[in-house]
């Protein structure tokens, strides 16, 4: 999926930039359990791979945080 990001300032630069990147995001299942992962396609060790329950909790936080956040 297709989103923009605030990336740190390379180098000395004193400031953020935006950048246009892709996003992966899949389920695996290792060990038995479930995983769900997105990662940059870019650079995948700024990756977050969390548990399935994790995964809903983020869910339900950023919607909690959107609605508050609506006009």
């Amino acid at each position: 999926m297709a989103v923009i990001e605030r990336r740190a300032g390379a180098g000395a630069a004193p400031f953020d930039r935006v950048a246009a990147t892709d996003l992966a995001v899949g389920v695996e299942v290792r060990w038995g359990d479930t995983w769900i992962w997105i990662t940059p396609e870019d650079d995948v060790r700024r990756g977050l791979v969390l548990s399935k329950e994790s995964a809903h909790r983020l869910v339900r936080t950023l919607t909690r945080v959107f609605g508050e956040a609506a006009p």
